[in-house]
Parts: C-alpha cells; sequence; structure tokens
C-alpha cells in the first residue's frame, strides 16, 4: 500500500511505495542545494518516485523530464507529477541510453553503496538498483551527463563527502566544472558524511564553498 506523504520542506503531497527507495535526507539535501534557471530543460536521473522534480518545479521550468530503469518507479513518478497538477515526460530506461536534450539542468541522486554486504544483496531489486553502485557507476554517469548538458547548463549532485576526489577526477575527465559545494554533517562534530555539488561544463576554476548543511537543521532530523 502506498504511504501518502509530504515532500519535506514544501507542502506538495508524494506517494511513497514502501518497497522502493523513499525520500531521505539526500534526497531534501539536493533539492535544497538546487538553483535552476526559470523556463529550463529539467532532466532527473534516476527519478524514482518523481521528488527532485518536485522541488525542480518550484523554479518555473519549461519541462520536467525523469528517467528511471523501473516501470514501477516510472508509474509512481508519474502519478506524483499529475497530483500536484505538473506536467512532465517520464521516461523507462538508462541514462546511458537516452537520446534527449541539450538540458539546461541535470539532477541525480545516484547510488553510491558498494556491492559488497549480504544485506544488501538480501534486499529487493527495486532497493538494490537505488541504492547499488553497480547498477549507475560514476564511469558512466558524468559522460551521460556531460552528452545531455548545454553548453551553459548545470548539473547537480549528492554524493558521499569521501568520495570527493572520485567525484572531482570523474569531472575533469568530463570538462565538468565544480562551480559551488555544500558539505553536509549529522552533526557540528561529525565528519562530514555528503557532499553536494553544483558542477557546469567548462575548466575549472575557483569554487565556492556554500555553509555547511547540518542534518537536524537543515533536514528536519
Amino acid at each position: 500500500m502506498l504511504s501518502n506523504d509530504y515532500l519535506p520542506g514544501t507542502k506538495m503531497p508524494v506517494w511513497q511505495d514502501p518497497d522502493m527507495f523513499r525520500i531521505n535526507t539526500d534526497t531534501q539535501l539536493l533539492g535544497t542545494f538546487l538553483r535552476i534557471r526559470r523556463n529550463s530543460r529539467v532532466l532527473d536521473i534516476g527519478t524514482n518516485n518523481g521528488a527532485l522534480l518536485l522541488y525542480a518545479s518550484r523554479f518555473s521550468p519549461a519541462e520536467l523530464v525523469g528517467i528511471d530503469p523501473q516501470e514501477k518507479a516510472v508509474l509512481l513518478a508519474r502519478r506524483n507529477l499529475r497530483r500536484n497538477h505538473l506536467k512532465g515526460r517520464i521516461l523507462t530506461g538508462e541514462v546511458q541510453n537516452l537520446q534527449d536534450g541539450p538540458f539546461d539542468a541535470v539532477l541525480c541522486n545516484p547510488p553510491y553503496l558498494p556491492d559488497a554486504g549480504e544485506s544488501l544483496e538480501k534486499q529487493n531489486r527495486a532497493l538494490q538498483i537505488a541504492r547499488m553502485e553497480r547498477y549507475l557507476p560514476l564511469e558512466e554517469l558524468f559522460p551521460a551527463v556531460k552528452r545531455l548538458l548545454k553548453d551553459n547548463g548545470r548539473f547537480f549532485l549528492i554524493h558521499r563527502a569521501c568520495r570527493l576526489s572520485q567525484l572531482m577526477k570523474q569531472a575533469e575527465a568530463c570538462r565538468l566544472a565544480i562551480r559551488r559545494l555544500q558539505f553536509a554533517y549529522d552533526n557540528p562534530d561529525a565528519q562530514a558524511g555528503a557532499v553536494l555539488l553544483e558542477m557546469t561544463p567548462g575548466l575549472q576554476k575557483d569554487i565556492r564553498v556554500e555553509r555547511p548543511a547540518l542534518l537536524h537543521q537543515e533536514a528536519g532530523i
């Protein structure tokens, strides 16, 4: 049975499936981090229930597009857009094969858990696809984004903070420059758990480092 929830920090209703990946603090952090120009074409990679597209809708985009390899997620995202009186195209497939674009903004909260671990292997396939990195490795994500992004477009990503060096390596290989960066912490005394990045095509220059995000303040925990 679907649960009837609200998009964190908003009054937008959202249906969630208990057997699929649900909205978490990463979702809200990335939704809050977005800075999308009006009338943009927006692509959400791995859209799941469409939560990031709902956040993006607050910027008055020209078009909302989501892609997910799971048909069940696609149907749920379409339902959530309709429920909030939004139009969009939700596609079934893998972004590596997407023939569309270019887009003004690309969003992604990718799977980033390693493939090791018995507990992950025991989860249902829907959760494995949403959480396990082998279904969308960085080496395939970044080239796909570069191909689909406009020359003046923006790529918004959240990932583990400890993987920052790998993220920077992939960005450099695809000639994507980090323009804005924010670390997220569980509490002021903890190490950074997540990093949020805004990237644009081009050569790396100075990076704007935003104030840290504290989860118990920013994400309502």
